[in-house]
C-alpha cells in the first residue's frame, strides 16, 4: 500500500485522492449500493458453494474465544486485508493500465489477476 501512495504522489504527481478516496464517497448512495452489491455477490458465491457442499461451517475458535468474537476478528481482518488489496490493485494500478490500454485492458488485467 505505502508504495501505491509513493507512486501517485511522488512519481505521477497526482493527489492522493485519485483512486477514490474522498469523504464524499464513502457517503453516497453509490458506496452504499456498492457495498450492498458486494454484500449480495458474496453472499450468493458462499450460497451456492454450501448447496453444492463444497463449504461447511464449524464451530470452532480458540480457546477461550467465543466463536461469534472469533468469526467477528477473522471478519474484521479479512476485510481489511481486502480493502488494501482493492486500493492497491484496482486503485492505482488499473488507473495506470487505463491510462496506457483503455478501460477494457484495465477491466481485463484486473479480472484476470484476481481471478
Amino acid at each position: 500500500m505505502p508504495a501505491s501512495w509513493v507512486m501517485m504522489s511522488g512519481v505521477e504527481s497526482r493527489p492522493p485522492a485519485s483512486p477514490g478516496l474522498r469523504s464524499e464517497y464513502a457517503r453516497g448512495a453509490r458506496f452504499r449500493a456498492g457495498l450492498g452489491l458486494g454484500l449480495v455477490l458474496v453472499s450468493a458465491v458462499a450460497g451456492n458453494m454450501a448447496l453444492a457442499g463444497w463449504l461447511t461451517f464449524s464451530e470452532w475458535a480458540p480457546s477461550g474465544i467465543s466463536a461469534s468474537a472469533s468469526t467477528a476478528y477473522v471478519t474484521v481482518l479479512l476485510s481489511l486485508a481486502a480493502a488494501f488489496e482493492e486500493l492497491a490493485v484496482r486503485g492505482h494500478l488499473s488507473q495506470v493500465a487505463a491510462r496506457a490500454g483503455g478501460l477494457a485492458v484495465a477491466v481485463g488485467a484486473t479480472a484476470l489477476v484476481f481471478a
